[in-house]
């Protein structure tokens, strides 16, 4: 039909209503290409965007066993150099107590014998500062450089040391004991505060394994027989003691049972029993407790549990050495979990780093030379840097180091994470000779606890309970 107020003439032909609409978007299209196209070519000649920049954790270098002995033997060197100022202080003052407690500095200075005895030797007033601070802390000095008070005892007319004594004894005791520790290495005699990690994420053999339930069965054996109790009897014909009942299972004797044959019995339950023990009921004085028990055979019976519940644990502790860890790095791993789960993890007494150093067994594939998948390994280890950047935890940040004897992955990581980051030694792979990562852990921030014995005050001051 013609539009309206439009005669129809020969040879129109009729317009669809859409042909408008399809005009328009086939325009579009062409514009929408062409834009396309150019920017192509402007993306073409850009430039590939630069790699976001590696971030590395602290390199670790120093063991914790390394760092808190220094703690520990600087501590006795300043003590070592107060003792030959209090040894000055003594002559100067010589037996007469009405000399003036002062120590003067610049005269110690000016003392040879006194300043060869200090070890580094002074040449400042200023160089004593560190052992001045120590001496302070203690109470034996007050006031400032370079005339100091010295603390006099009333009653005695001496220099009073007595605070300072006690301290220097504790930690020339501490540092003989620690470094006992540290020296042995060993995650079951640690310099720090220990944890178990599950058994089921633990690397070790299935004799290990099996040692470690046993154990752990062993010294709940020896809790559930000091958790029983013992029934006493009465002396037997001729007053002859008679051993009482052990492993009894009740707190309160049962009721007398009347047999057929007309005795009288008690029948009491005992641990490993199947069958309740009978006892006359006329023979039996009382029951008491294992732990708690007065009676001589009683306190006997505790004492030798007592001894073999120690004996137990320590048993125990042995077996569990290959999956405890420090507690900084137990937690370490359990973060790293939440970012790569294809691990085991293991260690042995005389470990690197004892608590702190952590075997980890892959579970991934390994290629045709022994070693671990490339791209996987790597993948571990940057979710380890990962971790150790990862300040959410309650130790903060941590350091790491590696020692894998892949030397293809050796490059990229010390490369990517900075030299040194990872090394080589013997039993490190490649398979079958002990295919594994060994890592170095420790917090950037790292203090001792109450297993290493001691605190750190101000101006690094030792400080033993």
């Amino acid at each position: 039909m013609p539009e309206p107020g439009r005669s129809a003439r020969a040879g129109d032909a009729p317009v669809p209503r859409e042909q408008p609409l399809i005009d328009l978007q086939r325009a579009a299209g062409n514009r929408a290409v062409t834009r396309l196209v150019a920017v192509g070519h402007h993306l073409a000649r850009q430039p590939a965007p630069n790699p976001p920049p590696v971030v590395r954790a602290g390199l670790a270098t120093t063991s914790p066993q390394q760092e808190f002995s220094k703690d520990l033997h600087d501590e006795l060197a300043r003590i070592a150099n107060a003792k030959v100022l209090i040894e000055f202080i003594r002559a100067q003052r010589g037996s007469a107590s009405q000399v003036p407690a002062t120590l003067d500095l610049v005269a110690v200075l000016a003392d040879k014998p006194t300043v060869k005895k200090l070890k580094p030797q002074p040449h400042a007033v200023a160089d004593l500062q560190p052992v001045v601070d120590l001496l302070a802390f203690y109470g034996v000095l007050s006031g400032s450089l370079p005339t100091l008070t010295v603390k006099v005892n009333a009653s005695t007319g001496d220099v009073d040391t007595a605070k300072f004594d006690h301290a220097s004894a504790a930690v020339a005791t501490l540092t003989t004991d620690f470094d006992r520790r540290a020296a042995a290495l060993n995650p079951v005699d640690p310099i720090s505060q220990t944890e178990l990690i599950d058994i089921s994420q633990a690397a070790g053999t299935a004799d290990e394994k099996k040692t470690d339930r046993e154990s752990e069965q062993a010294v709940q054996n020896v809790k559930t027989q000091l958790a029983e109790h013992v029934v006493l009897l009465s002396p037997g014909p001729g007053g002859k003691a008679r051993t009482p009942i052990t492993r009894v299972t009740v707190d309160t004797l049962p009721s007398p049972v009347t047999k057929p044959s007309g005795a009288v019995v008690l029948q009491l339950p005992v641990g490993g029993s199947t069958k309740p023990v009978e006892v006359a009921a006329s023979d039996v004085v009382g029951i008491e407790s294992v732990a708690a028990g007065t009676d001589p055979a009683t306190v006997k019976l505790r004492d030798k549990l007592t001894a073999a519940l120690e004996k137990a644990i320590k048993a125990m502790h042995a077996a569990q050495g290959y999956r405890t860890f420090s507690l900084p790095v137990a937690d370490f791993l359990r973060r790293l979990r939440t970012r790569n789960n294809r691990f085991f993890a293991g260690t042995y007494p005389h470990h690197l780093w004892a608590e702190y150093s952590v075997d980890m067994d892959l579970t991934i594939p390994v290629d045709a030379d022994g070693f671990y998948s490339r791209r996987q390994a790597e993948q571990f280890l940057d979710d380890v840097n990962a971790t150790a950047l990862d300040t959410s935890g309650p130790y903060g940040a941590f350091q790491w180091h590696a020692v894998y004897n892949d030397m293809q992955i050796s490059n990229t990581i010390n490369s990517k994470y900075g030299a040194g980051r990872m090394h080589q030694a013997p039993h490190h792979g490649p398979a079958p000779d002990k295919l594994h990562i060994h890592l170095d852990l420790r917090p950037v921030a790292i203090a001792p606890d109450t297993v290493s014995g001691f605190s750190i005050g101000a101006g690094g001051r030792i400080i033993v309970p």
